[in-house]
C-alpha cells in the first residue's frame, strides 16, 4: 500500500475476498493470453496492471508476501515497458511506491528505500516535463521517500523530502483548496514527526497544531469524510505536547481524539467491524493516562485495545493479529510495572503465541518486538519466583541468534 495514501478502512471482509478472487482470475487470464499471443505488447500491459491491484487488495488482506511478489513483477514488467513507451512511466511510478510500502511493512528498509527512491525520481521528471499534472504526484512519493527514510534513521534527509513535499503542497492548497488541503495536512502531520525525530519539538508542535486546524475546518465541512482525521490528528498533537512536557494537554487532546473516533463508530451502521482507528486512538490514551500516573484509566483503555484488535483479527487475522500482540505486550508491560506480575505473564505468553508464527514466516519485521516481549515475560515469571520452561528459553535463544544474523552486515563483493 501507498504510504501516505488515505486508507479507508478494512472494507467488508467478504467484498475483498470477492475482489481477491476476480482479480487472481483476471491474472491467471492474462497470463493465458500472453503464452497464446506473446508477441502482443498490450497484453503485458494488461498483466501488469492487473498484478498491481491484486497486490494492493492481497496487502489489504495483511497477505504481505503475496501482495510483495505481485508488486514486485508488476514494477519490473512496468520497467521493461516504459523504456519504449514513456506513457507507462508514471505507472511505473505509482507500482514502485506501492512495492515500496510493502517492503516497508515487510521489515524490508532497504529494498523500500531504493523502490521509493527510484519512484520519487520517475514523478520528479514526470513534473519537470508536465508540473501541473505530476506536481501532486511528485509530493506524494516524496513524502513517502521522508517515511522510509525516517525508519532508517536518515532523520536529516527525510526532513528535506517531507519539507519539499509540504511546499508542493501548500501551492496545490493555495490554488485548488477543495482538492488539496486534506493531503497537505497529511504532509504537515509527517512534518512535524520528522522535526520530532531531530529533536525540533516546538516547531514539531506548530506543525501538528496546523495539521489539527486543517483538519478542523474540513471536516465541519464534511464531517463524515474527515473526522477520523481530525481525530488521527489530534492523536499526533497529543504525542508532540507530551514530549514538550504538557501533559495535561496532551492528555485533552488524546482523549478528544478517542471521543471523536467514538461519535464516528456510534454513526455506523449495526455490524459495522470495529474501527482499527479507535484503536490506534486509546492506545494513544493510554499512554498519555499511564504518564499521568492514571494507571487504572490506563489499564482499562489498553484493555479495549485488545478486544478491539482481537475482534478485528478473528475476521482479518494476517492483517491485525500481528497488532494484537502488539497491544496484548504494552498490557503486559503495563502490568509488570504495577507489580501485577501473573497478569503480566499471561498477557506476554499470550502475545508470544501470537506473534511467533508471523516471526518465523518474516522475522525481520518482528525479531526485535519478540525480544522485548521476552524481557517482559522473563521478569514478571522470575518476580513470582518461576523460571522460563525448556520451550521458551529455546524459543528466545532462536530469537537472540536471528537478531544476531540480521544485524550482521553482508560482506563486500570484491
Amino acid at each position: 500500500m501507498s504510504l501516505d495514501e488515505k486508507d479507508p478502512g478494512q472494507p467488508g471482509a467478504r467484498r475483498l475476498q470477492e475482489d481477491l478472487g476476480s482479480e487472481q482470475q483476471s491474472v491467471l487470464r492474462y497470463r493465458q493470453w500472453i503464452a497464446e499471443r506473446p508477441e502482443d505488447p498490450s497484453l503485458r500491459e494488461m498483466l501488469a496492471a492487473g498484478l498491481y491491484n491484486l497486490s494492493r487488495t492481497q496487502g489489504r488482506l495483511g497477505l504481505l508476501q503475496e501482495a510483495l511478489e505481485c508488486a514486485r513483477e508488476a514494477s519490473e514488467l512496468y520497467r521493461s515497458m516504459a523504456a519504449g513507451h514513456p506513457r507507462l512511466r508514471e505507472e511505473l511510478a505509482r507500482s514502485l511506491n506501492n512495492l515500496g510500502g510493502l517492503q516497508r511493512e515487510l521489515g524490508m528498509r532497504e529494498e523500500a528505500l531504493q523502490s521509493v527512491q527510484e519512484s520519487a525520481s520517475v514523478y520528479r521528471q514526470l513534473a519537470a516535463e508536465e508540473p501541473k499534472v505530476f506536481r501532486d504526484a511528485l509530493a506524494r512519493s516524496l513524502n513517502n521517500l521522508g517515511v522510509v527514510q525516517a525508519s532508517m534513521g536518515l532523520f536529516q534527509e527525510a526532513l528535506l523530502c517531507t519539507q519539499e513535499a509540504v511546499s508542493l503542497r501548500r501551492q496545490l492548497a493555495a490554488e485548488n483548496p477543495e482538492v488539496f488541503l486534506p493531503a497537505l495536512a497529511t504532509c504537515l502531520a509527517n512534518l512535524g514527526n520528522r522535526r520530532s525525530s531531530l529533536g525540533q519539538l516546538q516547531e514539531a508542535l506548530e506543525c501538528a497544531r496546523e495539521a489539527v486546524s486543517l483538519r478542523r475546518q474540513l471536516a465541519a465541512s464534511n464531517t463524515e469524510e474527515f473526522l477520523s482525521d481530525l481525530a488521527a490528528s489530534l492523536s499526533n498533537l497529543s504525542n508532540a505536547q507530551h514530549l514538550l512536557g504538557q501533559s495535561l494537554e496532551a492528555l485533552q487532546s488524546a482523549k478528544e481524539a478517542v471521543a471523536l473516533h467514538r461519535q464516528r463508530t456510534a454513526e455506523q451502521p449495526e455490524g459495522t467491524p470495529p474501527d482499527p482507528n479507535l484503536a490506534l486512538g486509546l492506545f494513544v490514551l493510554s499512554n498519555r493516562q499511564a504518564n499521568l500516573g492514571l494507571h487504572e484509566d490506563a489499564l482499562a483503555s489498553l484493555r479495549e485495545v485488545v478486544s478491539l484488535r482481537r475482534a478485528l483479527a478473528a475476521s482479518w487475522p494476517r492483517a491485525f493479529l500481528p497488532e494484537l500482540a502488539f497491544s496484548l505486550g504494552s498490557l503486559a508491560e503495563l502490568h509488570k510495572q504495577l507489580g501485577q506480575h501473573e497478569q503480566a505473564m499471561a498477557c506476554a505468553r499470550e502475545a508470544l503465541d501470537t506473534l511467533w508464527p508471523f516471526f518465523l514466516d518474516t522475522p525481520r519485521p518482528f525479531a526485535s518486538d519478540m525480544e522485548t516481549l521476552f524481557t517482559i515475560l522473563r521478569d514478571a515469571t522470575w518476580a513470582v519466583g518461576y523460571r522460563l520452561p525448556r520451550e521458551r528459553l529455546e524459543q528466545e535463544r532462536f530469537v537472540s541468534e536471528t537478531l544476531k544474523v540480521l544485524h550482521t552486515p553482508l560482506p563486500e563483493r570484491s
